[in-house]
C-alpha cells in the first residue's frame, strides 16, 4: 500500500512538471514573437543600403498648447535684454546662460533659473575673454561655459563664476556643438565666403560635420561629402543675385546639430526638410517631411534640440510668412506633434533639463519658459 502511494505521489509531481514546462514554453514563446507596433498611419519606413528612411507625411496642428510658466527680461526682475536672444543655456545647477545680442552682443546673461539676474560674463572685444559674433554655446560636463566666437573663429572656457580660463583658435567656419569635449562642426566647403555669388553658392556647395579636439586638432568627419542644396539648378529658378531671398542663401552656414547623451548626432538642415541622424560616424536615420506648400515657398528649420528622453524639437519657419511652428520626433524619427506658435518671431530655442520649452522672441527681447507638458512616447 505505501509502495503504491508513493508510485501516486511521484506520477503526480511528474504530471505538473511537464504541466508547468508547457505553461513556460508557451509564455515565453508569446513574449519572444511580440511584434513592435507599426508606425502612425502619416508614417513610412523603408531600409536602403542600412539607412532607415522615415517620410513624416502633413498631420494638422496638435491640441495641445504650451502653457506659458514664466517670462524672462520684461524689466519686473530689473533687468533686460538689449538685443534678442539668439543662445540658451542650462548648467547643471539649473542656472541659465543667455546670449542677448546677434552680431552685436556685448555679454553673456547669468540668471537663475527663476529669473533673477546673477551677473554678466565676457564682453565685446577680441581679446581673452571678449567676444564679437557668438554662434555657439555650451555647458561642460564640469559646469564650465563654452563659447565659440564665429567673428574670430576661436573658443573660450569660462569657470562657472565667470572667469575667463583658457580659449583657442579653430579654422572653422559654422555652427558646433560640443560632447564629451569633442567639437562637432557643420560647415561648408567648396568655395569662397568672400564671394557671396549665386555662382559660387551652387559651384560645389557641401555640408560636413567635423570633429576636434579641444586643442582644435581635427579628428575625424562625420558624413560623405556630397553636393548639397544650392548644387541643383532647379532649386535658383526666379532668383536673382539681388532679390531679397539671396541673403537667406548665406543662413545656409545656420544648419543646427544636437547630440544625444550616447554621443548620437541629429543635423538638421536649414533649407530642407530633413533631419539626419549619425551613430558612430555613418548614417543611420534619415527622417523627412512631405509639406504642402506654395510653389517658392521654402520652409526652414531654425533650430533643433534634444529632451532628456531623446525626443526632438525642431522648429520651423515660412520666412515669407513669419510662420513659426513646433515639431517633435521620437527616437524613431515619427512626427508625434506639431504645434503652432503664435505671435512671436522666434531667434532661439532650448529645452532644458526638466524638458521645459524656452523661447526667446525677436519682437519683445524677452525669453518665455512653457511647462513640458508634452511627454511624447
Amino acid at each position: 500500500m505505501i509502495h503504491r502511494i508513493i508510485l501516486i505521489s511521484i506520477f503526480a509531481l511528474l504530471i505538473f512538471a511537464r504541466c508547468g514546462k508547457e505553461t513556460d514554453k508557451t509564455y515565453n514563446t508569446a513574449i519572444t514573437t511580440q511584434k513592435e507596433p507599426p508606425p502612425p498611419a502619416h508614417v513610412t519606413v523603408e531600409v536602403i543600403d542600412g539607412v532607415q528612411y522615415v517620410h513624416n507625411g502633413e498631420i494638422p496642428y496638435s491640441n495641445v498648447q504650451l502653457d506659458s510658466e514664466m517670462v524672462i527680461g520684461d524689466e519686473k526682475d530689473g533687468f533686460y535684454f538689449g538685443y534678442p536672444p539668439s543662445l540658451i543655456r542650462e548648467d547643471n545647477k539649473g542656472d541659465l546662460y543667455i546670449d542677448s545680442g546677434t552680431g552685436a552682443v556685448k555679454s553673456i546673461s547669468k540668471i537663475t533659473r527663476y529669473g533673477k539676474f546673477i551677473k554678466n560674463i565676457g564682453s565685446r572685444g577680441q581679446g581673452p575673454g571678449e567676444f564679437t559674433v557668438l554662434k555657439s554655446m555650451h555647458i561642460l560636463k564640469d559646469n564650465r561655459l563654452w563659447i565659440f566666437d564665429n567673428g574670430q573663429l576661436r573658443w573660450q572656457v569660462y569657470s562657472p563664476e565667470g572667469e575667463y580660463l583658457f580659449g583657442n583658435r579653430v579654422p572653422f567656419y559654422g555652427t558646433i556643438e560640443v560632447y564629451n569635449d569633442i567639437l562637432y562642426g557643420v560647415r561648408m566647403e567648396g568655395f569662397d565666403v568672400k564671394e557671396t555669388t549665386i555662382e559660387n553658392f551652387k559651384s560645389d556647395f557641401v555640408y560636413i560635420i567635423q570633429k576636434f579636439d579641444m586643442q582644435s586638432h581635427t579628428i575625424g568627419y562625420i558624413g560623405k561629402k556630397r553636393k548639397g542644396f544650392y548644387s541643383n539648378p532647379e532649386n535658383f529658378k526666379g532668383i536673382k543675385e539681388d532679390d531679397s531671398q539671396f541673403s537667406n542663401f548665406w543662413g545656409a552656414t545656420y544648419s543646427k546639430i544636437a547630440i544625444d547623451n550616447s554621443g548620437d548626432v541629429y543635423m538638421a538642415y536649414y533649407f530642407q526638410n530633413a533631419i539626419e541622424v549619425y551613430k558612430g560616424d555613418s548614417l543611420s536615420i534619415y527622417i523627412d517631411r512631405t509639406m504642402q506648400v506654395p510653389e517658392g515657398v521654402r520652409i526652414q528649420n531654425v533650430s533643433c534640440c534634444l529632451d532628456n528622453k531623446n525626443n526632438l524639437y525642431v522648429l520651423r519657419m515660412k520666412p515669407q510668412s513669419y510662420e513659426f511652428w513646433l515639431e517633435i520626433f521620437n527616437q524613431k524619427g515619427f512626427l508625434l506633434h506639431r504645434i503652432p506658435i503664435h505671435g512671436k518671431l522666434i531667434t532661439a530655442m532650448y529645452v532644458g533639463r526638466d524638458n521645459k520649452i524656452y523661447l526667446a522672441d525677436g519682437l519683445t527681447y524677452t525669453i518665455t519658459r512653457y511647462k513640458a507638458i508634452i511627454e511624447p512616447k
